[in-house]
This record gives structure tokens, C-alpha cells and sequence, in this order.
């Protein structure tokens, strides 16, 4: 039984039957709020192998602390937390999930099913009655005080109560989204992506992709999209390989107008612009006049990744010379 006047908790529970339906825990839509104005905190569904707390009929039947039919007017509490009937609910429960059954009305009546500490009980109903009808049943799911207890309310007339646990409510995992249920099986495993021909995987960069690291000098592109450098202005290429990739050679595209030197250098940083990784791996002085150099490493650069994202740094020195790009072989 829900209502939202009650001062202590409040509890909103959706999909109660479809939780009954599942032998392990499973997250539920119930959230628990201390007062009206309070934070709500989820919790999740437990099932179990369904328990009787009470049976307020005599003899052989009777189970719990109730020993006789609930009076007109009178609100009688059961404790839950613990070992109570035959139940063993533990003290982290914030509710249950029940099955109330109404045995022996002597008069028409309504039965309340609620949490304990409830500043007022509320006006509805879980279970209505008649004078000598059979056994009436529903299934009722009510938060718990917090001392772990529900009371029920009959309005009329005598009647015994019936209260079986089919499972409780307990605080979610961080984020309310309940227990973690068991890991599914390992998926298929996936296609192997490209291998690269024992020659190696080839990339040619452009001029235009180099990017000037001294704007000051006001380094341009020219019509054949090369970058023109004036004396001691400098430029970058970001090479942009796969994950994994290994460099096995670098030729630059170059004329350095028969005067002045180009020099290149490639280096890794773990973030662009970070601090320089290896900065003497491989270089290249051009050779005036020249088209294309082949770079010269002195260290086996590292696969590109994470902690090694590879560019080349070009400066110009003493006179202008033009950058058209390069051609990297790569392998994995």
C-alpha cells in the first residue's frame, strides 16, 4: 500500500509482478524517501522462496506474535526485520513485497496494510470484505518503518490476517541501478583489420597538411600547395596513423632553392605541443636543389599510439626553402 502522506518513507514501485517472475535479484523501480522534502534513494528487488510472517488464526494455523483476529478500529503491527513466523528478513530491507489474505470477516470491512511509523494512516485500501466471505487475497507491497515494521488495519467487524513475504527491498548500487546481475558470454571475436603488404603500408602527406610553429614569420602556401619558409621560421607535420603503427621510413618533399639548409627532425609527444619524446630519433639536412631525402634514423621510433603521436619538425635556416609534404612507409 502506497500513499504519500505518510511522514517516514515513501515508496513508487513499478513492475512488481514481472520482478516475482525472476529467481535472482533483480533492480526494481522503488525509491525511498526520508520525508516529504528528502532525497530519494532506489532500491532493488530481492525475490524469495516465499515465507509466512504471520497468521493471526488459532491453533495449528497460527504463525507470529498475533494470537487472535484483528478488531474493529484496531491497527496491529508486525515486525519484519529479523527472524519473525517463519520469515529471515534482513535489517537492510526497505520494503516487501506480500500476499495479505483476509480469513473469517464477521462484517463488511477494508484492510490497510502500511508502514509503522506512519504520522497518519492512510485512507485506502488493500483488502475489502464481506460478512462470511472466503478467504480474500492481493498482493501488497509496503515500505518499512525504520525499525523494520508494518502494521494493518481493519475497519469493521472482526478478521483474521494472513501475511506471506514473497521478497523484499533493499538500497540499489550507486546510481540506482541495482545489483549487478552474472557477465553474459565473451562475444564473437571480431574481423582482424587491414595487414599491411610486406613492402609496407604507404601515406603520402601534402604541403598543405604542415602546420607553421613561428606565425611571426608568416610562412605561406604557394601554388602548388607547398610551404614556403622563410629563413628561421619552422613547421610541423602531424602524421596521422592508425593506432599500432610502426614507422619504417620518411622521405621529405623539399627545394631548398639552392641555398640555406632545411632541417627535419621527427619526434613523439604524448600530447601534441607536450613535452618532446626522443627528439633525435631520425633527421634530414636537405641537399641543395634537392627534391626528396630520405630521413635517417638512429632509433627505431615507437608504435604510434597513446604515448607516441609522431610529427616532423621542419626549420628553415638561412635562406627560404618550400615543404611539400612526405611519404611514410609504416608496418604493424
Amino acid at each position: 500500500m502506497i500513499n504519500s502522506t505518510q511522514r517516514s518513507f515513501r515508496f513508487v514501485h513499478i513492475g512488481v509482478a514481472a520482478a516475482l517472475a525472476v529467481a535472482v535479484a533483480s533492480g526494481v523501480g522503488l525509491a525511498r524517501e526520508a520525508g516529504a522534502a528528502g532525497t530519494a534513494t532506489a532500491s532493488a528487488f530481492v525475490p524469495i522462496v516465499p515465507c509466512r510472517l504471520a497468521d493471526t488464526r488459532t491453533g495449528t494455523d497460527h504463525v507470529g506474535n498475533r494470537t487472535t483476529p484483528i478488531a474493529a478500529g484496531e491497527s496491529v503491527t508486525f515486525p519484519v526485520w529479523g527472524i519473525n513466523g517463519n520469515c529471515t528478513i534482513p535489517t537492510t530491507a526497505t520494503g516487501v513485497a506480500t500476499n495479505v489474505t483476509a480469513v473469517n470477516p464477521t462484517q463488511a470491512s477494508y484492510v490497510t496494510v502500511y508502514p509503522a511509523d506512519a504520522a497518519t494512516r492512510p485512507t485506502a485500501s488493500n483488502l475489502n470484505v464481506t460478512a462470511g466471505a472466503a478467504p480474500t487475497p492481493n498482493q501488497v507491497t509496503v515500505g518499512l518503518s525504520v525499525t523494520g515494521a508494518i502494521s494493518a488495519y481493519n475497519n469493521a467487524g472482526t478478521v483474521d490476517l494472513i501475511v506471506d513475504i514473497v521478497g523484499y527491498y533493499e538500497p540499489s548500487v550507486a546510481g540506482g541501478s541495482g545489483p549487478a546481475g552474472p557477465s553474459g558470454p565473451a562475444g564473437a571475436v571480431g574481423p582482424a583489420g587491414p595487414a599491411c603488404p610486406v613492402a609496407g603500408c604507404v601515406v603520402v602527406f601534402s604541403g598543405a597538411a604542415t602546420t607553421p610553429t613561428n606565425g611571426a614569420s608568416g610562412t605561406t602556401l604557394n601554388n602548388f600547395g607547398c610551404r614556403v619558409m622563410p629563413v628561421d621560421t619552422s613547421a610541423e607535420l602531424d602524421l596521422a596513423l592508425p593506432a599500432g603503427a610502426k614507422i619504417t621510413a620518411i622521405s621529405v618533399l623539399y627545394n631548398d632553392n639552392n641555398a640555406g639548409t632545411l632541417f627535419f627532425d621527427l619526434y613523439s609527444v604524448t600530447v601534441p605541443g607536450n613535452v618532446k619524446v626522443n627528439p633525435t630519433t631520425s633527421s634530414l639536412q636537405s641537399t641543395n636543389g634537392g627534391l626528396i631525402g630520405n630521413m635517417v634514423f638512429t632509433i627505431t621510433p615507437p608504435a604510434v599510439g597513446v604515448g607516441a603521436v609522431p610529427y616532423i619538425y621542419t626549420l628553415a635556416s638561412n635562406a627560404t626553402g618550400t615543404w611539400c609534404g612526405a611519404i611514410v612507409t609504416y608496418t604493424f
